[in-house]
């Protein structure tokens, strides 16, 4: 969940993370997709990036304005 709590993340189909307004009460259309299963989500305090860790060891760093990779190691 994000830190002012807007959003839920959550795997709803395999290799992507979708997000849950709490605010509409709706799933937004955007996805964080990913390679492999996703293991781990963590939201910044300022909810500007979400980090997600996956099954293979990639590190991803999200722009949660854009939905844009801004880091994969």
């Amino acid at each position: 969940m994000s830190h002012d709590s807007k959003f839920i993340f959550y795997e709803r189909i395999s290799n992507e993370i979708s997000l849950w307004s709490t605010e509409t009460q709706k799933e937004l259309e955007n996805r964080f997709v990913h390679d492999n299963s996703v293991v781990e989500v963590l939201v910044t305090k300022d909810n500007k990036y979400i980090f997600t860790g996956t099954d293979n060891g990639i590190l991803y760093k999200w722009g949660l304005q854009d939905m844009q990779i801004k880091i994969k190691v």
